[in-house]
């Protein structure tokens, strides 16, 4: 601990290019970690003494001992992520400071913006002073595909575990009215995060929103406040489509129109390829997820399973997936099933 009562920054090669400052969000700096949780990351002293009032709240230690409550929050106490290695949360690794550090990965926080701007027609017309509210929904899909193919196809697996990773499965909006009148502990997350961007100089016209992501199978759920930054403002502002490049030429290697559903094929597939896992989104494969999987291929596939219906919905919008539309039947075709981008 510094002499000013600030936790003393730890030097990071590693966060440089890969996340962006948790106060300012700049990007492509050294950036010095927070040493009492390692989570956050900041470009400067001043940027650290800034967030320090709200980050303090959840500074968790590493050993995991802290009185201060997370900012973010499930509304109910006993739903709190849990210290149980075997517990849904912990299979997603869903501490309240990790998913921060994913929000603020210039690989993952631009796109996410990216989706809110499009629903909610920020462009247009910012909600400075008022929450908006997305949930979206999250479900649990083999890192490697070809461990998907054997699941749908109902192919024999192998022994051992399957190597699990987090998938956004849809994305729908609070009716504006409900979202702007928003009280108690989501209303707090909202207010923590106007006061995070009310510190910085370069706040006007600036929205911030809260996302509320929720677990396919379990109905947990985690809300956190984002604010709507800048550079993903002028990404969609100045972007009609969404392009693909090789990781090793640049080249453009597909390009499809902008708008929700593509930015959410987009992150799917920049998780699918975190094969390092910077942004902390692998997980294994639990029994239920493997099911909700091969029930999507079979006389399951309409059944009331909401994992198993939102798969499919994810499969008929996205690329990867094309090459199973053969494997399904002409009982179960893929398509008929909602789309993202909708109102709750």
């Amino acid at each position: 601990m510094s002499a000013s009562g600030l936790p003393a920054p730890v030097p990071n090669d590693e966060a440089k290019n890969k996340l962006g400052c948790s106060s300012c969000a700049k990007t492509e700096v050294e950036l010095s970690r927070c040493s009492k949780c390692k989570s956050v990351c900041y470009c400067s002293k001043d940027c650290q003494q800034k967030d320090w009032p709200s980050h303090k709240r959840s500074c968790i230690r590493k050993s995991g001992t802290s009185s201060n409550k997370p900012s973010c929050n499930t509304g109910n106490p006993s739903h709190m992520p849990s210290s149980n290695p075997n517990s849904d949360f912990d299979a997603l690794r869903w501490d309240s400071e990790l998913f921060m550090k994913g929000l603020t990965s210039p690989a993952f926080s631009k796109y996410l913006q990216a989706c809110f701007i499009l629903h909610f027609d920020l462009l247009r017309f910012p909600r400075t002073d008022k929450p908006f509210i997305a949930q979206i929904t999250v479900g649990n899909e083999p890192q490697d595909f070809r461990d998907f193919v054997k699941i749908f196809t109902g192919q024999p697996l192998g022994n051992g575990n399957i190597k699990g990773m987090v998938q956004l499965m849809s994305f729908y909006s609070y009716p504006p009215a409900e979202a702007a009148e928003t009280q108690g502990w989501k209303r707090q997350i909202w207010e923590l995060e106007r006061e995070r961007l009310l510190r910085r100089d370069d706040a006007a016209g600036l929205s911030v929103g809260i996302v509320q992501m929720t677990h396919i199978e379990t109905y947990k759920c985690l809300a956190v406040g984002i604010i709507i930054d800048k550079p993903a403002l002028d990404f969609v502002r100045t972007s009609k489509t969404l392009k693909y490049e090789c990781p090793r030429t640049g080249k453009v290697i597909r390009e499809v129109p902008l708008n929700v559903a593509t930015c959410m094929e987009y992150l799917n597939t920049r998780i699918r390829d975190d094969l390092n896992d910077k942004m902390s989104l692998r997980t294994e494969m639990r029994p239920s997820d493997i099911k909700a999987i091969r029930d999507a291929n079979g006389p399951r596939a309409y059944s009331d399973s909401y994992a198993t219906l939102f798969l499919r919905g994810k499969m008929a919008r996205e690329e990867i997936y094309r090459p199973l539309i053969r494997w399904t039947t002409e009982d179960y075709p893929l398509g008929s099933e909602p789309e993202v981008g909708g109102q709750a």
